[in-house]
């Protein structure tokens, strides 16, 4: 197991982790933990016993460490990534789901006022959409996060 320390990257001054290594891994999953939006590139990793985590420490501590092996990196690459885009995909549908009523419910006010016979007559204000949709438990990605960050051992660590 390798601990990897991750730090604030400038992306300004051109340094990034090689694609797919492990330091590039570990920022993912920080990127992942964290929830602040904030893209990959702002952060950098190096194995905690490098000479360039000793550097860059000196110039600010480290923000994470997440502890990685060859096992961990498979459980990141082929089920945690599979699952935050199960879980996106639910929040999605969810989303396109309020909206395409929230549609029908708009035509049908519109027909109801061109009627002749009908424009007088209310049938939408007892209609609470957005209720039933808080009602409907979804998971989350920040329910996840707190199984991925104890998953990977990630560490707080802001300077």
């Amino acid at each position: 197991m390798i601990k990897y320390l991750v730090f604030q990257n400038d992306p300004a001054v051109g340094k990034f982790n090689t694609p797919g290594s492990p330091e590039d891994i570990a920022c993912d999953i920080v990127c992942f933990i964290e929830m602040d939006g904030n893209p990959k590139t702002e952060f950098i990793a190096f194995p905690a016993d490098s000479p360039q985590a000793t550097l860059e420490a000196i110039r600010c501590g480290p923000r994470f460490s997440v502890n990685l092996d060859k096992k961990k990196i498979e459980i990141w690459t082929n089920d945690t990534k599979k699952i935050l885009t199960k879980i996106y995909d639910i929040e999605d549908c969810i989303e396109d789901s309020y909206s395409e009523i929230l549609s029908a419910l708009d035509d049908l006010e519109q027909e109801i006022k061109r009627s002749s016979a009908f424009r007088d007559i209310d049938l939408l204000s007892e209609i609470n959409v957005w209720g039933a949709f808080e009602e409907i438990e979804k998971p989350t990605d920040h329910d996840f996060s707190k199984y991925v960050s104890e998953y990977f051992e990630v560490e707080r660590l802001d300077c």
